[in-house]
């Protein structure tokens, strides 16, 4: 898997996130993956160190639905 298709596959696992959200999570990755390349590291092994896309889209829901619940929280 190269650099393009993490993103494309990790862009289209997020769509039910607000743009705003689904943006700062793959400027997050796009880090990851210059910082890899500054250390000599390849797309691939980035992509394998970092793990499926997919999987980690699944993680958002969670924390996003968290951390919105705690902002509306915040400004009552």
């Amino acid at each position: 898997m190269t650099k393009n298709d993490f993103l494309n596959t990790l862009y289209q696992s997020l769509l039910y996130l607000p743009a705003k959200e689904r943006q700062e999570i793959l400027q997050d990755y796009e880090e990851h993956f210059a910082a890899g390349i500054e250390e000599g590291k390849a797309e691939e092994e980035i992509c394998r160190a970092l793990g499926d896309p997919k999987e980690i889209a699944q993680t958002y829901p969670v924390s996003y639905t968290h951390l919105r619940a705690h902002e509306t929280r915040s400004n009552l």
